[in-house]
């Protein structure tokens, strides 16, 4: 199996459902700052030029990291990092994380942060900011007495969402969501998460 991926891209999810699956897997950082995910060799394994792109041994390829984390679970379940006893929580969680954290998050920062001063929108921004700070306070209050999104089993929807959150965290004030900052610290203690962290140089 191998992967291609950068650390500064949703990747990452990938790379902390295979080590923490423990599977031997081939790990190809494609270098975006030179273009290689432009180039033509790779343009032939992802055909938008994307990261991540998961390859199994057969040469058949996957993208979309979502789906890719998802998929490993499934593969291998007897690892108990996919839905469990808990099908229903475990699918709700893992697409929460697209459909509803992902949106206003990425909104927010762009309209705030990334995107030229005479480019962002303060309506957006003001829209986004509000709906960001519905879903951390929901968040915050589901892992109230709760070590992972799925209870005390840690999953990948918690690599899913936990990710996102641990990212999201370096770039916004999370003080108001005290079991939000709990829960991503106990994730970055995981040794499968300080493995990817080493790997990134972070």
């Amino acid at each position: 199996m191998k992967l291609y991926t950068n650390p500064r891209s949703r990747g990452v999810r990938v790379h902390w459902t295979l080590e923490e699956l423990g599977v031997p897997y081939e790990h190809v950082v494609v270098d975006m700052a030179k273009g290689e995910h432009k180039g033509e060799a790779y343009l032939k394994v992802h055909p938008l030029g994307q990261v991540p792109a998961f390859e199994e041994d057969d040469g058949k390829v996957m993208i979309e990291s979502g789906a890719i984390c998802v998929y490993l679970a499934d593969k291998y379940p007897e690892k108990g990092l996919g839905p469990g006893n808990q099908p229903a929580e475990y699918f709700q969680w893992c697409f929460y994380c697209f459909g509803s954290l992902e949106p206003p998050l990425m909104d927010t920062l762009m309209h705030t942060q990334w995107l030229p001063e005479e480019q962002r929108s303060a309506s957006v921004a003001e829209r986004s900011q509000a709906a960001l700070k519905k879903v951390l306070s929901h968040l915050d209050s589901h892992l109230h007495g709760r070590e992972f999104m799925l209870g005390q089993r840690f999953s990948v929807a918690d690599i899913l969402i936990g990710g996102t959150l641990q990212w999201a965290a370096q770039m916004l004030p999370m003080g108001d969501y005290p079991h939000l900052l709990a829960y991503i610290k106990r994730l970055s203690q995981r040794p499968a998460a300080q493995a990817v962290h080493a790997a990134a140089g972070v």
